[in-house]
């Protein structure tokens, strides 16, 4: 455990702050991907059987040596760990996406990161970024799998060698770190080349000659899309920590936690909890989606789907695999989750022809939010009956939600969602007022 968490830790390190520590970064991943390269050559050659105090050591010894020559050669340092980091995530998409051979596997993983190694040479700053972050993603999935599975690190190792479930859960951490990791560190280093600007033009420059900071200036402004991103960032944090988080390992964890709940006999509040959470992050999530349907761009709407559509391929997979492992029809309810997914984009275009269409839609208060949000519960409630509906003439399955139950957990998403919108509105409203307030001020001043 206690190794699992150093690894969450460190990987969380690397992942946002790469750039901030370049030559620690390197060390340390230099120190990691020798003590995993190293010890999966001694797993395949002596097997898990003949790991003994020497195997250790001899980890070691490659661990700190790649240490040693990651902080001596930086682009030796990135090529290696892109290559590495790739191939690692390559193969996993591999083996989530089809049974292949090893032999087979390996080669077309090795190519790709063959050449993803090359072009991280050729731009070697913003590989750096990407590398730490998606290394960083990676070994930080590694340890929060080891903690949320209570395994050894090494154990998760050769699960995910062995292409065991816990390849989709480290998969999707990795992709969501990493590209978490690369907008921080991204910004990092604008920053600085920003400010190194001004500082060679103040230096020779006198300040009458307000003109010639314009490329100072113009490298400072942030494009639109990543200003958006940066004032609105916790409207994409429902759609992570719900759609990803909490429908892949919120039952898993509350089983870990409170095994009790899942004691259905007898049947008391307690055992509902479980649905009631769910219930009530998913009206936080429905607001967050309304709220940027009604005052986000269209591209910040697209990315707050990403969730989705990652989970989305994520089920398709497991279809596919299904389909083709076993046949008949187990994979219709990964099928209703990948069209669960897409529910949202569903939503977004019945709510834009609702605004076009009625007034009450359109406007820009509490309760025409409200009245957008119940639009798209209902639209989900309705394709989930549908997809019910046609599992039930497939499949004799008697798991399904009562009309009772069902109906009141509708009423608390509705509740959730009306209390986080309205905390929302309310906050863009008095930072709005803020803003004039202080416009107004400075035009009063001068």
């Amino acid at each position: 455990m206690g190794l699992n968490l150093l690894l969450l830790v460190v990987g969380l390190v690397i992942c946002f702050g790469g750039i901030y520590i370049r030559k620690v970064c390197s060390a340390i991943l230099g120190l990691i991907w020798g003590a995993l390269c190293s010890f999966a050559v001694i797993l395949m050659t002596v097997g898990l059987w003949g790991i003994d105090d020497e195997t250790f050591i001899i980890v070691a010894v490659c661990a700190i040596a790649c240490a040693l020559i990651s902080v001596i050669y930086d682009k030796l340092c990135a090529a290696i760990n892109a290559f590495l980091s790739s191939f690692f995530l390559v193969a996993i998409l591999l083996l989530m996406a089809d049974s292949m051979e090893s032999a087979t596997l390996i080669i077309i993983a090795a190519v790709i990161a063959l050449i993803v190694s090359i072009i991280s040479v050729k731009i070697y700053n913003y590989s750096f970024i990407i590398m730490t972050a998606f290394s960083g993603a990676f070994i930080a999935s590694i340890g929060g799998c080891g903690i949320i599975y209570n395994a050894d690190a090494s154990r998760v190792f050769l699960n995910l060698m062995l292409g065991d479930d816990v390849a989709g859960f480290i998969l999707i951490g990795t992709l969501v770190l990493g590209v978490l990791g690369c907008i921080v560190q991204w910004r990092r280093l604008k920053g600085k080349t920003a400010n190194g600007a001004n500082t060679g033009h103040k230096t020779t420059v006198s300040e009458n000659t307000a003109g010639a900071f314009a490329p100072a200036e113009k490298a400072s402004i942030q494009n639109p899309f990543v200003r958006e991103i940066k004032e609105n960032w916790g409207l994409l944090l429902a759609p992570i920590v719900v759609t990803l988080f909490w429908n892949l390992w919120g039952s898993r964890l509350l089983w870990t936690l409170f095994p009790s709940m899942y004691n259905y006999l007898p049947q008391t509040l307690w055992h509902y909890m479980p649905s009631i959470i769910t219930a009530i992050l998913s009206g936080w999530e429905m607001a967050t989606f309304i709220v940027a349907i009604k005052t986000r761009s269209k591209n910040f709407c697209i990315l707050w789907m990403l969730p989705n559509m990652i989970i989305a391929l994520v089920y398709l997979v497991k279809m596919f695999r299904l389909l083709t492992t076993y046949g008949g029809l187990a994979w219709i309810f990964d099928l209703a989750y990948v069209i669960a997914c897409f529910v949202p984009f569903l939503s977004w275009w019945i709510i834009r022809k609702l605004e076009k269409a009625f007034a009450a839609f359109s406007r820009n208060d509490i309760k025409a939010y409200v009245l957008c949000g119940i639009c798209a519960f209902l639209v989900l409630r309705i394709v989930g009956s549908i997809t019910s509906f046609i599992e039930r003439q497939l499949i004799a399955y008697d798991g399904y939600t009562s009309i009772g139950e069902s109906l009141l957990l509708l009423i608390l998403n509705i509740i959730s969602m009306t209390v986080v919108i309205r905390v929302i509105y309310r906050h863009n409203v008095y930072a709005k007022d803020h803003c004039t307030s202080v416009l107004n001020n400075n035009k009063e001043g001068e």
